[in-house]
C-alpha cells in the first residue's frame, strides 16, 4: 500500500512514462496508514540507538502508541492524570478576565453586549471547561448554536472562501455553547487548497451526541450516542502545546503517560497488598502426636469460615492449633512520592501546588512566584490569542455582539483581554508587609534624613510605593501637620529631641513649644497692696 502511494510515477515530477499524471488525493484512510508507517518507523529507530538487547516499554507495560480513548480512560479513571490535564486550566481560569475596547471608565457599546451574553450563558465556564478537555487529547472544540435555522454540516450564513464573512449578512444569535474532546470530535476533512488561508486547518468534524430520554434517566440507562457532521464555521478549534502543526498538539498526559501508568499499577498494587498483606491468614497446625491424625477437612473449613465471615470469635480445634500469620505491609508513600516528583518536574508544577490548597499554603514564595509567571504567561500567550479572542471575534462577525468602533491595520476587531493580577498578598503577607513599612518610616523619621531624601522620594524609591499612593500619603501627613497646629502639641518625646515627621522635610523642634504658647499668651501682671493681681495696663 504505502509503496504504491509513494510510487514516483504516479506523480508529476518523477514520471517515467513520457507523460505527466495527476498526484492522486489521499483519503483520511490512507492518510492514517501512511502515518502510522512513518511513526512505526521512527519507533524502531529509536529503539535501536537504546540497548537493543531488551524492550524497556515492553517490559514494563508501556503502550507503544496511545489512542485518544486510552488518554481519555486514564482521565477518568486516575485522579492524578486528572490533576495533570487540569491542574493548568484551573490556575489561568481562577479569575475571570476582562474583554475591554478601551480603558475608558464609561462601558462602551461592545463591552455591554459582550458583557450580557457572557453572564446570560455563561461563556468564561465553557471556556475553562473547553480548555481542559484539548488537554486530554490532541485537541478540544466548542460548537457554538446560531439561530440561523440551518444544518450543523452548512457553513454559517455570509461566509467567503477565504474564512472570512460578509459586512451585509444578518445578525445572529448566540443559543448554546457545548464542548466536546478529540474523542468525541474527530476531524473529517481538512482544507486542501494551498491557496487559501485556511489550508491545513479542518472543514468539518465528525460530533458525537450523547442523548438521554426520560426513561432512561429514571431507570439509569446509557445514553444513546448519535453522530453529526458540523462545518468547522460552527467549531472553536483549541489546542493546547503546539509544536509542529496548528491542529494537533501535545496531549499534557503524554509527557508523563509511563509515570501516570506506574502510579496507577501502585496503587492498585498497594491496595491488594494491604488486603493480602495486613491479615495474612491463620495457620493451622497439628500438635505432638497427631501427626498421623486424619483431619476432616469439609467441618474445618466451615468453622473457619464461621470465624472469618461472621461474628463467631472462637474456633473449636481438636489436635491443632491454629497461629495468625505475621502480617506483611509496605508503605508505597516513599515510591509515590518519586513518581509524584517527576510528573511535577516534568509538567513544571511545584509539588505542593500540584498536590492542592492545603499543601499550596505551603510553598515557598519563590515556587509560587515562579509558578505564578508560568500561568501569566500561558493567559497572554495562549488562553487571549487562541480561545477568547477567536471567540469574540466569532461573534463579531456573525453579529451577534455589537462590533468595536476601531480594527488593526489587517482589519481585525480590536479589543483587549485583561486579566486580573495573580499575584495579590495574602493576609499574613499583608501583615508582614506592615510591619516592616512601620519599621521603616520608624527609622526614617528619627534618623533626620528626610531633607536629603524627602518623603515622596522614599516612599516611591525605597518602599517601592507606586507614585500616586505615595502622594496621597504624603498629601494626607501634611493636612495632619495643619490640623495639629491648631491643638495643643502633645508633650515632646526626649529620645526623638522634639523632632517629628513634617511631609515638607522639616524637623519642628517641639522641646519647650508648649511652654513658649503658654507664656506668650500670658499678659504682664504687677502686684498692688493687698497682694493682689490686676492688669498693669
Amino acid at each position: 500500500m504505502a509503496e504504491a502511494l509513494l510510487n514516483e510515477d504516479s506523480y508529476v515530477n518523477g514520471a517515467s512514462n513520457g507523460h505527466v499524471q495527476e498526484e492522486p488525493a489521499l483519503n483520511m484512510r490512507d492518510m492514517a496508514f501512511l502515518l502510522n508507517e512513518v511513526f512505526t518507523s521512527r519507533t524502531k529507530l529509536m529503539d535501536n540507538l537504546f540497548d537493543s538487547r531488551r524492550d524497556i516499554d515492553t517490559e514494563c507495560g508501556y503502550p507503544k502508541t496511545i489512542t485518544a480513548e486510552q488518554f481519555r480512560t486514564m482521565y477518568e479513571r486516575n485522579g492524578i492524570a486528572e490533576r495533570v490535564v487540569n491542574v493548568y486550566p484551573e490556575e489561568t481560569w481562577g479569575m475571570d478576565p476582562v474583554v475591554k475596547e478601551n480603558d475608558k471608565v464609561k462601558e462602551t457599546d461592545f463591552e455591554k453586549s459582550w458583557r450580557e451574553l457572557e453572564e446570560e450563558l455563561g461563556l468564561y465556564a465553557f471556556m475553562e471547561r473547553a480548555d481542559e478537555l484539548s488537554g486530554i487529547g490532541r485537541y478540544g472544540v466548542m460548537l457554538l448554536g446560531f439561530d440561523d435555522g440551518r444544518d450543523l454540516k452548512e457553513p454559517l450564513p455570509g461566509l467567503k472562501k477565504d474564512g472570512t464573512f460578509r459586512e451585509n449578512n444578518k445578525p445572529l444569535k448566540l443559543l448554546y455553547v457545548r464542548t466536546f474532546d478529540e474523542e468525541s470530535a474527530k476531524v473529517s476533512k481538512f482544507n486542501s487548497d494551498k491557496n487559501n488561508p485556511r489550508y491545513g486547518y479542518p472543514e468539518e468534524y465528525d460530533i458525537k451526541f450523547l442523548e438521554y430520554s426520560a426513561e432512561q434517566t429514571s431507570e439509569g440507562g446509557e445514553a444513546v450516542t448519535t453522530q453529526q457532521k458540523v462545518h468547522w464555521s460552527r467549531i472553536i478549534h483549541i489546542a493546547d502545546n503546539r509544536k509542529n502543526s496548528e491542529v494537533f498538539a501535545t496531549p499534557r498526559q503524554q509527557p508523563v503517560w509511563n509515570r501516570l501508568y506506574d502510579i496507577r499499577k501502585m496503587l492498585g498494587g498497594s491496595g491488594e497488598m494491604y488486603w493480602r498483606g495486613a491479615f495474612p491468614g491463620i495457620s493451622l497446625e497439628t500438635m505432638p502426636g497427631f501427626e498421623d491424625a486424619k483431619i476432616d477437612t469439609t467441618t474445618t473449613k466451615e468453622r473457619m469460615q464461621d470465624y472469618m465471615n461472621g461474628l463467631q470469635r472462637y474456633m473449636l480445634n481438636i489436635g491443632m492449633t491454629a497461629k495468625s500469620l505475621p502480617p506483611q505491609v509496605e508503605s508505597p508513600r516513599d515510591f509515590l512520592l518519586v513518581q509524584l516528583q517527576a510528573i511535577t518536574i516534568t509538567i513544571k508544577v511545584p509539588l505542593r501546588i500540584f498536590l492542592g490548597s492545603e499543601a499550596a499554603q505551603l510553598a515557598s514564595g519563590q515556587d509560587t512566584r515562579n509558578f505564578n509567571r508560568r500561568i501569566k504567561r500561558r493567559q497572554h500567550k495562549y488562553v487571549s490569542p487562541f480561545i477568547i479572542k477567536p471567540f469574540v471575534e466569532r461573534l463579531i462577525q456573525v453579529k451577534a455582539i455589537i462590533a468595536p468602533s476601531e480594527t488593526t491595520e489587517g482589519g481585525r476587531p480590536k479589543f483587549e483581554v485583561d486579566w486580573p493580577d495573580i499575584d495579590v498578598p495574602t493576609e499574613k503577607d499583608q501583615a508582614e508587609i506592615g510591619d516592616k513599612w512601620a519599621a521603616a518610616l520608624q527609622k526614617y523619621v528619627t534618623s533626620g534624613i528626610e531633607k536629603l531624601v524627602p518623603p515622596l522620594e522614599f516612599l516611591t524609591m525605597f518602599l517601592g510605593v507606586p507614585k500616586d499612593r505615595a502622594k496621597v500619603i504624603v498629601d494626607t501627613a501634611k493636612k495632619n501637620k495643619e490640623k495639629d497646629k491648631l491643638t495643643v502639641d502633645p508633650a515632646p518625646d526626649p529620645s526623638n529631641e522634639g523632632g517629628q515627621f513634617d511631609p515638607d522635610g522639616n524637623k519642628a523642634a517641639n522641646m519647650g513649644q508648649r511652654n513658649d504658647k503658654k507664656n506668650a499668651s500670658k499678659k504682664d501682671v504687677s502686684k498692688l497692696p493687698g497682694d493682689k493681681k490686676v492688669d498693669a495696663t
